[in-house]
Order: C-alpha cells, then structure tokens, then sequence
C-alpha cells in the first residue's frame, strides 16, 4: 500500500493555530516540504496573514495555503472545520492543533481522525500545548492507531521558542514519525546551548 505522505498530489495538512508566530513558522515548514495547507483560527486577520505569505511565491490559480475560521468553543466548529476541508482538499493527512487556542481540540482530534480512517489513509496528528495533556493525549492516541493515525503532545518548554516548536510539530507530523504516538515531547530551548 502506498504511503500517503508520499502520494503524488501531496499531502494535507491542517493547522489550527491562535497565533501568526506559531502557525506562520510551523505552515512555512509543512509548505516547503509540498504540502498543501487549511490553516484555521479564531483571527480571520492572522489566518489570513499566513496564507498570503505563503501564497506569494505561488503561481496564480495555485493555492498553497486555504483560510478558515474557527471560532473558540464553537462545540460544532471541529465537524463543520474538518468537513469544509474535506470538501476543499478531498483529504488531510495531518492536523496540527494549538490547544491553547481557545478551540475544542479533543473533538477536533476525534473528527479529523475520523475523517483520516475514512479515508483509509494513515495520518500524523499533534497537539502543542502544556504537559499537564499528556493523559489526555494519550487516551486520544488509542483509537485512531489501529488505523496508522498517531497522536502526540509536544510540550513548550520555558525557553522554547515558536521556530523550535515548529520544527518539533512538522518533525512528528512527518512520515518519520510513523512510530511514535501518545507521547508527550519536551520542547525547551534551554536545554541546548544556542548559537
């Protein structure tokens, strides 16, 4: 069976983020490795700001990066975000959620990844938010990896910065991660000296 992240047309990635200096590095990242973007949040002004940045180098007609908005604690916003980008992309293969952004991200974690076993693909999700989740990332974990799906927790650090949580996210929503699920990665930037 052919690895999605692979497949020809590229893969999708949804990210949900509050904020430009997070989503902005973390969309650069997942775009320059080909693939195709839903970035959504609460600001339309920030969601928007990430797609214009990264559709600058694009050919006219060639979207990299689709707006939309997800309202904080909308309980229906997570089946109506993951179904309009269904309908848009035919496909994600990756979800990126800041839990700090105020979105409801356990339903967005169990529709999206419903949405990837329908579409009996393999997929890479992560949760950035504090390590006090990791219990509850843990238990997301269990269903959708029956199906190839992964589910991790990567964990700020009080020196990490947005480009080092970047990295970390696009690391685990990558093919390399294929192996790793319910965890709860550290990411601090004081751990490693810094040039």
């Amino acid at each position: 069976m052919p690895d999605p992240f692979r497949a020809p047309t590229g893969r999708v990635a949804l990210v949900v983020t509050r904020c430009h200096a997070f989503g902005g590095p973390l969309c650069r990242a997942l775009s320059a490795d080909g693939a195709r973007l839903a970035v959504a949040g609460a600001s339309v002004l920030e969601v928007s700001e990430i797609c214009a940045e990264l559709g600058r180098d694009e050919a006219p007609g060639a979207a990299t990066a689709l707006p939309y908005l997800m309202a904080p604690g909308a309980d229906s916003g997570p089946r109506r975000l993951v179904a309009a980008v269904m309908d848009d992309l035919q496909r994600i293969d990756a979800l990126a959620v800041d839990a700090t952004a105020g979105v409801p991200a356990a339903a967005l974690v169990a529709e999206t990844a419903r949405a990837m076993a329908r579409g009996g693909r393999a997929g890479r999700i992560v949760v950035t938010g504090p390590a006090r989740l990791a219990a509850r990332v843990r238990r997301w974990a269990d269903a959708p990896h029956a199906h190839g799906i992964t589910v991790n927790l990567l964990a700020p650090g009080p020196r990490a910065t947005a480009e080092d949580l970047a990295a970390g996210a696009a690391l685990l929503l990558s093919p390399l991660a294929g192996g790793i699920t319910g965890q709860a990665i550290g990411v601090d930037g004081s751990r490693a000296p810094r040039r």
